[in-house]
């Protein structure tokens, strides 16, 4: 097994490095980033909602039954939220 440094600049998981960066960023960089992430999140539950067929319970499902597929696309948004705080706090 592979030995990580999560403290190591190249090292550690997407989520160690999304919070190494969120708590050392400026604060209204952080605040910029996360309203934009909450207006995309309540973008997509509105359009979500206007399929008749979609049921709020199918998040909850999914969440649930595909976990390998929630971690990828969790480990991918840790990765782009850091790289867009990177870029505005420079």
């Amino acid at each position: 097994m592979l030995n990580v440094d999560e403290e190591d600049l190249f090292f550690g998981s997407p989520r160690s490095k999304f919070y190494d960066v969120l708590l050392n960023a400026r604060r209204s960089v952080v605040e910029s980033m996360v309203d934009e992430f909450l207006d995309r999140y309540a973008a997509m539950e509105s359009i979500l909602s206007q399929n008749e067929n979609f049921k709020f319970e199918d998040i909850d499902s999914f969440i649930l039954n595909e976990p390998d597929k929630l971690y990828e696309k969790r480990e991918d948004l840790y990765i782009d939220l850091s790289t867009k705080v990177l870029t505005k706090h420079e």
